[in-house]
């Protein structure tokens, strides 16, 4: 504690400077004796910190002490260091002096809080388990964290336990803070990723304003005019990416171009499902979010506590008898302890016989969640469906308020903590609906995944739910063999163009085709095609997989693709249908007059019209329609370099792919080959140190070198590039090396397994894949193969299931082989489950077997 000058009976701490006066006073009495030369010679032998040179001229350290202008936080740094305060935890309180001054004068974002102040249960923090009856539940002043003991009170929340994670987090966050940054921490439900980020901002932007957008709608407004040193908080990621808009990749960019801090929590299995990659030739639902989420700094969040967590723990549980039960507390985390969760389950699976009410309320709920339904359930649901989770003597023996009666177990707070359904207010006294807790949910999905809703339910979900889940809502209902219920909803999300009504519009029209009503499917088509692109393009497919095209067709995408081409340009996927509609009519002189309209001004059509060059043998004219584009569009200057190269002009290949090589894998890839092809080996290697790409043509030449240990040594720092080299490994037989890359990537797994199959030893293949095959569904697709052909059916599906949950993509392919592989054998009951799991593919495999047991729709 400091003496301000002029006044050395009056003590001044930190936590209590307000101004810059007060601050340069503060500063004054740190300075002590020392005088202004020494500090300055101090600093200069200071090391280097963050790439510069710790500096305190005479003129800035001047300003510092008289406080004539808001020194920078390096120059505070530089002076508390040589005024003996070195360490980070003795320089925090007067970072947090310094922050809390430097942005009193900022704009306040509308509805922001300062971090310091904001409310861990606003920002999705789960309310920890109470013990009412205990004494020490009571505030504890001497234990409190970094807000003192009044905040704690107020939130309610026990003492945080420091995590593994938290030096990691903090250092994201306080390389955000300089710069802009996007931090992410992912882990499932109650496994304390948004305390512990909660805490970590606390730390490190104290004094920031923290937003917490309702929407991805109010994230972009943000963004279009940020504020400064503002945190925006996106807990639970996933609500904003499945806004019917989606959340932009752009937005994301451009905060951190402003140099907000964005933080974000995210599931698992969310973030997995959005990060495959594309698969050629389909839609590709997710290409925004798999952008969005290359931006984010990853940390991921343990399940359970470590060992050092749980000492830390232990630490505290003496003062919090909270800590204490989730410690003691055997089948369950500490956090989702904490979090209550053991409680909502023993609350659901076993309400007394009385609430069956209020059970059934919870489990209609969470039906409806697993099925799809994500916006906050309305009472209107919930009563509805209740019917359907009850016998029939349950349903006769319903006293007159059993409606206030569910509802209140439903909604009861466990130790004055968590609910299985929480309320959602739409107003003062209002409530627009409720959500279902996290931790129960999960729960519930592992238990429940394989029953069917009850017809009643899926009635009422029809007739009482949000737009924004409509379209949702109608591929769970067409994947689980609802087809009425799909073909239902679907036209309701067409009518009321909840989200995107062009994309109801084509799936109902695969409904239908699937259905075996291919003339009902055009007719929708053809009802919505003149007004949406996608849907001309679709129909356009479709007629020409049934040999029908006609001028109407035709007509159709011509209208979009001229429409759009007097705006701005035409869209690709309705322009390219309509050059192969033409070609395949024999109208190859029309499409090629089509193109060249186009092919100066857009690269698509440049190089659609290069192709047909190409088919014609015209080498020269590709090249002359390409060679415009080929400096700004990465696929058209990957289609030009090898042409290029082949023509001799290997330099201009090489110059044209460099500047693409960075972000577009593909151009990377053509480039790194061209290096090896034509003997720029010095170049690939030094390359090679800091690309990816270059590390992936690389190793394979070093390997045919017979420099297999150079070769491992070049992909060790980048796992993704070792396939070529595991090729090679292959080939060459190289058993004990294939095993050394696989101990760096798990993709070499799988070179692995195939050579140890070749040679006899499939029981040394499946226990090379085991490891591999919880966590990566292409392993336990391979696995999978290889215990069906020793007859190990059973095991086989065991090891595939786990991942058919995951979409599209690589649990389409699990869902694909597993739906195969029960059909193969006749095991209806569990194709049958998996059809109501949801599980794509099962519900028509199930159809084309036992027609009479596939359609739940017949059964009513």
């Amino acid at each position: 504690m400091l003496a301000v000058k002029g006044d050395p009976g009056h003590v001044l701490e930190p936590a209590r400077i307000e101004t810059l006066a007060e601050l340069a006073n503060a500063f004054t009495q740190l300075l002590g004796t020392r005088t202004q030369a020494s500090l300055t010679k101090a600093a200069e032998a200071l090391p280097v910190r963050d790439g510069r040179k710790p500096a305190l001229p005479k003129s800035t350290l001047s300003d510092l002490l008289g406080g004539k202008s808001m020194p920078s936080r390096d120059t505070v740094v530089t002076f508390l260091t040589v005024c003996g305060l070195p360490s980070p935890q003795d320089q925090q309180p007067w970072l947090v002096a310094w922050e809390r001054i430097s942005t009193a004068h900022l704009r306040r974002p509308p509805g922001a809080v300062r971090v310091r102040d904001a409310r861990a249960q606003w920002m999705g923090v789960h309310t920890a388990i109470r013990l009412p009856d205990d004494p020490t539940s009571s505030a504890q002043p001497d234990r409190v964290g970094l807000q003192g003991a009044e905040s704690r009170t107020q939130d309610e929340l026990p003492a945080y336990v420091s995590r593994d994670l938290d030096d990691d987090l903090r250092a994201k966050l306080t390389g955000a803070r300089e710069r802009g940054g996007f931090v992410l921490l992912i882990g499932d439900s109650s496994v304390g990723k948004t305390r512990a980020l909660f805490e970590a901002l606390r730390d490190v932007v104290p004094e920031w304003w923290l937003l917490h957008p309702a929407d991805a709608v109010a994230v972009s407004e943000f963004a279009a005019a940020p504020t400064d040193r503002t945190v925006v908080w996106l807990d639970e990621l996933q609500d904003y990416l499945n806004h019917p808009h989606g959340l932009p990749a752009a937005t994301i960019r451009s905060l951190v171009s402003a140099g907000t801090v964005v933080a974000a929590t995210l599931w698992p299995d969310e973030y997995e499902s959005r990060t495959e990659p594309r698969i050629p030739g389909q839609s590709d639902r997710y290409a925004n979010d798999r952008q969005l989420l290359k931006l984010a700094e990853i940390i991921a969040v343990p399940d359970e506590f470590s060992p050092n967590e749980r000492q830390r723990a232990e630490d505290l549980a003496d003062t919090d008898l909270r800590i204490r039960i989730a410690l003691n507390t055997p089948d369950a985390g500490f956090t989702q302890v904490m979090a209550a969760g053991p409680q909502l389950i023993h609350h659901w699976e076993h309400a007394p016989a009385k609430q069956c009410y209020g059970k059934a309320v919870i489990t209609a709920a969470l039906d409806a969640r697993r099925v799809g339904a994500q916006a906050p359930l309305t009472w209107h649901y919930l009563a509805a469906a209740v019917p359907g989770y009850l016998t029939p003597a349950q349903q006769a023996k319903a006293p007159a308020d059993w409606e206030d009666k569910a509802l209140s177990y439903a909604t009861m707070e466990l130790h004055g903590a968590a609910s299985a359904l929480a309320p959602v207010s739409s107003g003062m006294g209002q409530v627009s609906g409720y959500d279902v807790a996290d931790y129960l949910y999960q729960h519930s999905h592992r238990i429940r995944r394989t029953v069917h809703l009850p017809d009643v339910a899926w009635e009422a979900l029809v007739n009482h739910h949000h737009a924004n889940d409509t379209l949702r809502l109608a591929g769970s209902a067409e994947r689980r063999g609802y087809y009425m219920h799909a073909e239902t909803l679907y036209w309701r999300a067409i009518n009321t163009a909840a989200g995107s009504g062009a994309s109801a519009v084509i799936r109902l029209a695969d409904l239908l085709t699937k259905l075996d009503r291919v003339g009902e499917a055009i007719g929708v088509l053809q009802l919505y095609a003149g007004a949406e692109p996608s849907v001309a393009n679709h129909l356009a497919r479709l007629m020409a997989e049934l040999d029908r095209v006609d001028d109407a067709t035709i007509a159709v995408l011509r209208d979009h693709a001229d429409a759009d081409h007097s705006q701005a340009g035409t869209n690709e996927h309705v322009g390219r249908q309509l050059v192969d509609l033409l070609l395949m009519g024999g109208r190859g002189n029309e499409a090629f007059d089509w193109l060249h309209d186009r092919a100066d001004t857009e690269s698509w059509a440049a190089d659609r019209l290069a192709e047909l060059y190409l088919e014609l043998g015209c080498v020269d004219e590709a090249i002359a329609v390409l060679r415009p584009h080929a400096s700004t569009d990465p696929w058209v200057a990957f289609a030009l370099a090898p042409l290029l190269s082949e023509s001799g002009s290997v330099d201009e290949a090489i110059a044209l792919l460099r500047p693409h090589a960075d972000t577009d894998p593909p151009a990377a890839s053509a480039l790194a080959d061209l290096l090896a092809k034509h003997d720029r080996i010095d170049e690939l290697t030094q390359l090679a140190t800091t690309k990816s790409w270059a590390a992936f043509a690389l190793a394979p030449l070093l390997a045919e070198q017979d420099l297999v240990d150079e070769a491992l040594a070049v992909v060790r720092p980048y796992p993704d590039a070792t396939n070529a080299l595991a090729e090679i490994l292959a080939k060459r037989g190289r058993i004990d090396k294939l095993a050394e890359l696989a101990t760096i990537s798990p993709h070499a797994v799988t070179k692995l397994a195939k050579l140890l199959v070749e040679r006899g030893r499939v029981d040394d293949a499946i226990t090379a894949l085991r490891p591999h095959a919880d966590t990566h569904p292409w392993a336990a697709g391979q696995m999978a193969e290889l215990l069906t052909e020793q007859g190990r059916v059973d095991e086989a599906i065991i090891v595939l299931r786990p991942h058919t949950d995951a979409s599209p993509m690589p649990g389409l392919m699990a869902a694909s082989q597993l739906v195969a592989l029960l059909a193969k054998h006749d095991r209806i009951d569990e194709l049958a489950a998996e059809a109501a799991a949801g599980t794509y593919g099962a519900a028509e495999a199930l159809r084309a077997l036992r027609p009479h047991k596939a359609h739940p729709d017949k059964a009513r």
